[in-house]
């Protein structure tokens, strides 16, 4: 599925650095590899392969992490608001998009889509504890209708989270319970929450 909506957005994007600033874009995709062997779109300012930037920020990173994590959080700490207003925007744009290739995926595969509502509804029966939608409000306003991953506005749209996974035994109390945003949700799925915490950047 993921392949597919690359192909198609690669498909529209302009071939040269010229076509793309003609219509105000700033990448474009040759559809010939980089001198690294990197198939990617490039940035019609520079001509730079978005692919060898992404590593060479990841390999800047890890080799200053101590002073990309202070950065991080004295920036974070001093644009609440920014942060807070960027993500709800991101989600806004991003989740029309994301919900439309769900519904396109069990359309496509209705079989596989009907075993997985299965699989959930038969550990829900089976898992211990219950909860109410009463509940689920208190939880809302506990945080502040904020997720509890990436703490964007969920006031428009939200999924109930198992912290520990059905699949790995988690209950279904309440003190089980986060709401989330529908992407963070379908990020973190069945994972442990110390494996989630620590890909959000939340480990202890």
């Amino acid at each position: 599925m993921a392949d597919l909506t690359d192909d198609l957005r690669l498909s529209q994007t302009p071939r040269t650095a010229a076509s793309a600033k003609a219509v105000g874009q700033t990448r474009y995709f040759t559809g010939k590899a980089c001198k690294r062997g990197h198939l990617s779109q490039r940035l019609a300012s520079t001509g730079a392969c978005l692919a060898c930037q992404s590593e060479a920020v990841k390999s800047w990173r890890k080799a200053n992490s101590e002073r990309y994590t202070a950065w991080c959080e004295r920036w974070n700490g001093e644009n609440k608001a920014r942060r807070r207003a960027y993500k709800s925007d991101w989600h806004l744009l991003h989740r029309a998009g994301e919900l439309n290739r769900m519904q396109k995926w069990r359309a496509a595969n209705p079989s596989a889509a009907r075993a997985h509502e299965a699989r959930r509804r038969c550990r829900l029966q089976n898992a211990p504890g219950q909860h109410t939608a009463n509940d689920i409000e208190n939880i809302l306003q506990l945080q502040n209708m904020l997720c509890a991953g990436c703490s964007a506005d969920i006031s428009l749209a939200y999924q109930v989270d198992h912290i520990l996974p059905l699949a790995l035994g988690g209950s279904n109390d309440r003190k089980n319970l986060q709401i989330l945003c529908p992407p963070c949700n379908r990020r973190k799925h069945a994972k442990h929450p110390d494996d989630w915490a620590r890909e959000i950047g939340r480990a202890l």
